[in-house]
């Protein structure tokens, strides 16, 4: 897990150096701040721009789909968070299979929770008619 951590770590410190570089080269007159302003801005409108058009594509086949969508995302954050938590205070080993197991949990008892809310809508359908 540490492993994965460290190539992401090393592959943002690349970008950023990389950046950095190109903007010096230019000769663009930006501070650090100025490159996290710009850059992390412009990410974020991307993203939006994309995730905009793709949950109004998923509100028309089921709002649901949002749901799942950010309950995942936020899942997938906390299990990530609290594996970092782990390592930083030694209470646990920080390794993926801990967040693989945290969010097959999730896929599972949703699974379960699903499947009974179609047992009951379905039996009220019937009770209904």
């Amino acid at each position: 897990m540490l492993t994965v951590i460290n190539q992401i770590v090393n592959f943002i410190n690349d970008l950023h150096d990389n950046i950095w570089g190109y903007s010096k080269q230019l000769g663009l007159p930006f501070t650090d701040k100025d490159l996290h302003f710009w850059v992390i801005g412009l990410l974020g409108v991307i993203f939006f721009v994309f995730a905009d058009i793709f949950f109004k594509w998923l509100a028309r086949i089921n709002i649901s789909l949002i749901s799942f969508f950010f309950t995942s995302a936020i899942i997938s954050i906390l299990v990530l968070i609290l594996e970092i938590e782990q390592k930083l205070t030694g209470r646990g080993g920080m390794e993926l299979s801990d967040i693989l197991a945290g969010l097959l949990g999730f896929l599972v008892l949703l699974g379960v929770y699903q499947f009974i809310r179609f047992l009951l809508k379905s039996l009220l359908k019937l009770k209904i008619k």
